[in-house]
């Protein structure tokens, strides 16, 4: 039995798992900012559900993951995988919450996602997952035969604003002096911000497509480019598709290949993703 949780800055979503699989029946969330530390989230889960003992646990956090105490971007939590490990007797891997959605990509059923755009060209493998939520992050991710995938994490919500997208958004009388890089614009406070001045969020699903044709020239994700987060989902309804699939088409440019897109609709996804690193 593995231990597997995924934390935003907002929600810490858990569950128990099996070679088989996520087990359905054990998926919690918790709200972050109702609890004092991870280790608090952790112990309420294991207390609440019974269980007792582990052979080994992944935790995804979002944030930057290196050596064993990462430092999550929206949170002041202090992590620690050593104190962890200890305290249930189990081993803990740690990796970043867009490279546990990385590693899930390849084994999403058709029901976890919504299509935005078919795309066109010749699959060349190449996949992305893009998490536009309480933050914002990517991660590439190609698959490997006979192994689990490949993924490059980063901390894509810290690059630059690309400077058409800050042209076209400075064009509706948005000034964005505190607004340099990508995370504060898209993201839950840059969402906020821009329904506070007025902004439409089928103007926003229109910058999320020019931000995800500069992606798409950036990472050649013409296996996938797939979407996540909670921001994600409230812009891209039924209405706000078609102007993100126009200004998609429209940025690109013209000798770029356009990448099949979806929503992931799935909130376990994370934890499959960690459930793969436990068992490939």
């Amino acid at each position: 039995m593995f231990l597997l949780t995924d934390t935003g800055g907002t929600n810490t979503r858990i569950a128990v798992g099996d070679g088989s699989g996520i087990l359905r029946d054990s998926v919690q969330s918790y709200r972050n900012a109702d609890f004092d530390s991870f280790d608090d989230v952790v112990q309420t889960y294991v207390t609440d559900q019974g269980h007792r003992s582990f052979a080994a646990c992944a935790f995804a956090f979002a944030g930057p993951v290196k050596g064993r105490a990462p430092r999550l971007t929206n949170l002041h939590w202090q992590i620690d995988a050593d104190h962890l490990q200890q305290t249930l007797a189990a081993p803990v891997r740690l990796l970043n919450d867009l490279e546990a959605m990385g590693r899930a990509l390849p084994a999403l059923a058709p029901g976890d996602l919504l299509p935005l755009s078919s795309g066109h060209g010749v699959d060349n493998g190449q996949l992305l997952a893009v998490g536009v939520g309480t933050g914002m992050n990517a991660c590439a991710v190609k698959p490997q035969r006979d192994a689990g995938p490949a993924v490059w994490a980063c901390e894509y919500g810290h690059a630059p604003l690309p400077a058409p997208l800050h042209k076209a958004i400075e064009d509706t009388g948005l000034r964005l002096r505190e607004a340099t890089v990508i995370e504060h614009l898209f993201s839950g406070r840059g969402l906020a911000m821009c329904r506070e001045a007025g902004i439409s969020d089928l103007t926003y699903a229109g910058w999320l497509g020019q931000l995800c044709a500069t992606l798409s020239v950036q990472f050649l994700p013409l296996g996938g480019l797939y979407l996540a987060g909670g921001v994600a989902r409230a812009v891209l309804t039924p209405e706000g598709i078609a102007p993100f699939q126009h200004s998609l088409r429209t940025a690109l440019p013209h000798m770029a290949t356009e990448p099949p897109v979806s929503l992931i609709t799935a909130d376990d996804a994370a934890l499959q993703g960690c459930l793969s690193v436990l068992t490939h």
